[in-house]
């Protein structure tokens, strides 16, 4: 074999090789439309020249023959697959799409069939021969009628997708117009070659050249993919974007005459395509004065401008740019429309929001202050915050708020803990204006995002006067206490002398009852008995006073305590009182906060049973509740008090006795705000009710 036809065949491989190659790196872009296409036609590209390549490389007229036909398997579809690539870098692959492919396929797949069965018939190829061309041995074949209907159907396709892609190229960049000189490089030279050998014009007689130069389009499309990104970029037709893009746009020339319009802005004025082309805008619509006012302007620049439709305002965003034809000579100007109704209407929302919150923290009745966390100024602030600080609004916005603060480490320390819990509430601080004056606040704080930055919500309540009446009260407390020290102490003394002098008066009343008693028993049987009898009895009864005054000195000079009423009714003394007398307590878990002499209340109650109630024989200790007081009821089955009576017997004084038995009582009860009243009824015993105010008596230890 010659040199020259070794270099044919590796002109073959290769051109095989970089068509396969390009189509496996395809596979990348495998969701852009124009893809698929391109790796079909490669795939084809790379059989043919293969199958060319083994057809040359044979002596056998049989082998020849089979090659030759197989190779038809590929080369019929090429042109089919170049109008679809074509149509696919164009966007305009949907003309081609589903049933219209089938369509184009039907006379390659009947190349084909005939390629194959050509030994069954003449319609296709028929009559080889083996000569001998430059070397290599090829067929001398006759072509039937088919294949010229092939060859015929092939040009037409293709020439369809040159005219196809010169002249659809409605776009603007220049990266895409590089792509379509590439594209018609890489698709066409190889036709071109094809073409001139299907007309007799080949270096090498019988031989067709195409599949050896295929290499060619390899590296065209090698500048296209890797280069201007074939695959990455697909051009959009600009009139598509134009018509689809829901900007209103239009186009006037130098007389104020519509020459584009696109359906959003046709939709405007209530016409239909081209309908609007010619018109002026004045003709269009007299309503929207604002647009044609605009329109007319000699500057370009933006402009907002409304108009009324379907009773709503409307807003728009208008932009006029000035079109050239050359630099300095103007064709006309473009008119964009970008409805802004919905954006507007949240601003006036927002504004209304804003300016409602702010008349909220304005109207409030405490300062608030808004601060930005990142510098620690402040961003807003309502008049209760100005009248405070007695500082005009405009001088405290921007200002850092440690200036404000007294104790700088108490300001840190709240900082930090708001930062890490992110609220505290009625933290106390002590704060200061620009003329130094200083108060006292009760601070709450909070995070909060404000104007898109993080800040502290402070709300805060003046207690400066609160703290100077602590202040006074805490002086009052400590003068209070002198006093109270002076009291006890001089009660102390009080006591002391009371009890002297009371020893030395029960001394003395022992003296003149043992002296009584001895002129009694001198004189007995006279006249002057009976007047001896009546000292003796006075001193007696002073005696009592004397001893029943020494239980009671210390009546409400000690600090009340709670008691158990089981536990008073429990003591040996009253037990000793109730001796043949039953007892029935229903109330034993109840406790009463009271003065210390509790007991002798009960006491008292018990022996003015047994002193007055003639026949007692039952008592019982019982509680109800009025409303939130607590009753505490004392009752027997005596004679009663009468009607007459059980207000009386209270008062000091009265009774057979002493008569201070039930107003000592009553006055125990009253220290700690307990009333007593007696509510029985004459003849069926007594019955002392004892009301207990809310928070001074508890069940099981609990307070109520």
């Amino acid at each position: 074999m010659e040199l020259s036809n070794l270099i044919f065949l590796i002109m073959l491989i290769a051109s095989a090789a970089s068509m396969l190659a390009f189509g496996i790196y395809s596979r990348r872009f495998s969701t852009n439309p124009a893809s698929l296409p391109y790796l079909l036609l490669m795939a084809s590209a790379a059989g043919w020249s293969l199958t060319y390549a083994l057809f040359l490389s044979t002596s056998n007229l049989q082998e020849k023959i089979f090659w030759q036909n197989i190779r038809f398997i590929f080369l019929p579809f090429l042109p089919v697959l170049e109008l679809w690539l074509v149509l696919a870098f164009l966007k305009r692959d949907k003309w081609i799409a589903g049933w219209r492919l089938g369509i184009l396929c039907i006379i390659p797949s009947i190349s084909v069939l005939l390629a194959l069965t050509s030994q069954y018939h003449m319609l296709f190829k028929y009559h080889n021969e083996l000569i001998e061309s430059s070397g290599f041995l090829i067929l001398s074949v006759s072509n039937g009628a088919f294949f010229t209907v092939h060859l015929i159907y092939s040009y037409i396709l293709i020439f369809t997708a040159f005219i196809l892609v010169i002249f659809i190229h409605d776009t603007a960049h220049k990266i895409y117009r590089k792509q379509q000189i590439l594209l018609c490089l890489a698709l066409f030279t190889p036709v071109i070659i094809s073409f001139l050998f299907d007309i007799g014009i080949s270096p090498i007689p019988g031989i067709n050249p195409t599949p050896a130069f295929l290499w060619i389009m390899g590296i065209l499309y090698g500048i296209a993919l890797f280069r201007y990104r074939l695959f990455d970029i697909i051009p959009i037709a600009r009139a598509k974007v134009i018509d689809d893009i829901g900007m209103p746009m239009i186009v006037l020339n130098n007389e104020g005459k519509i020459i584009d319009i696109n359906p959003a802005a046709d939709g405007l004025f209530m016409h239909q395509g081209k309908r609007s082309l010619g018109l002026s805008l004045s003709d269009l619509t007299h309503e929207w004065e604002e647009l044609i006012q605009f329109a007319g302007s000699t500057k370009q620049g933006r402009k907002e401008i409304t108009r009324l439709h379907d009773g709503k305002i409307q807003t728009y965003e208008a932009r006029i740019d000035t079109l050239y034809l050359e630099p300095a000579i103007s064709e006309g100007k473009v008119i964009l429309l970008t409805d802004i109704s919905l954006q507007k209407t949240l601003e006036n929302e927002l504004r209304e929001s804003e300016r409602r919150w702010k008349s909220i923290v304005d109207g409030a009745p405490f300062p608030i202050v808004i601060t930005r966390i990142s510098d620690e100024k402040i961003l807003l602030v309502n008049k209760k915050t100005v009248q405070q600080f007695n500082i005009p609004e405009q001088d405290l916005l921007g200002k850092k708020t440690e200036k404000f603060y007294v104790d700088l480490q108490a300001r840190q320390r709240f900082i930090d803990e708001i930062q890490s819990k992110g609220a505290i509430d009625d933290i106390l601080l002590e704060m200061r204006s620009t003329d130094d004056r200083r108060f006292w606040v009760y601070a709450s704080v909070r995070k909060i995002t404000y104007q898109d930055e993080d800040a502290f919500f402070i709300s805060f309540a003046d207690i400066t006067q609160r703290i100077h009446l602590e202040d006074r009260l805490k002086e009052k407390n400590k003068d209070l206490e002198l006093i109270s020290h002076t009291l006890r102490e001089t009660n102390k003394k009080l006591n002391l002398l009371s009890s002297i002098t009371r020893h030395d008066i029960l001394n003395q009343v022992q003296a003149i009852v043992l002296v009584t008693g001895l002129l009694q028993q001198t004189y007995a049987g006279t006249d002057d008995e009976k007047n001896i009898g009546i000292i003796s009895k006075s001193g007696k009864h002073i005696q009592d006073l004397i001893e029943f005054t020494a239980e009671y000195q210390t009546l409400g000079q000690t600090q009340p305590r709670w008691h158990n009423i089981s536990n008073i009714m429990s003591e040996p003394v009253i037990q000793r009182l109730l001796s043949g007398i039953n007892l029935d307590i229903l109330c034993r878990d109840i406790e009463i906060f009271a003065d210390p002499l509790l007991s002798k209340v009960f006491y008292n109650l018990v022996e003015n049973s047994i002193r007055h109630g003639v026949s007692v024989k039952n008592v019982q200790i019982s509680t109800q509740m009025r409303e939130k007081c607590l009753l505490l009821l004392y009752e027997d089955d005596g004679i009663g008090i009468a009607d007459n009576e059980k207000e009386k017997v209270f008062s000091r004084g009265y009774g057979k006795n002493t008569g201070l038995g039930l107003f000592l009582i009553r006055e125990i009860l009253d220290i700690t705000g307990m009333k007593i009243t007696e509510c029985g009824v004459a003849g069926k015993g007594v019955r002392f009710e004892i009301e207990v105010p809310y928070g001074i008596y508890r069940q099981n230890g609990t307070s109520n």
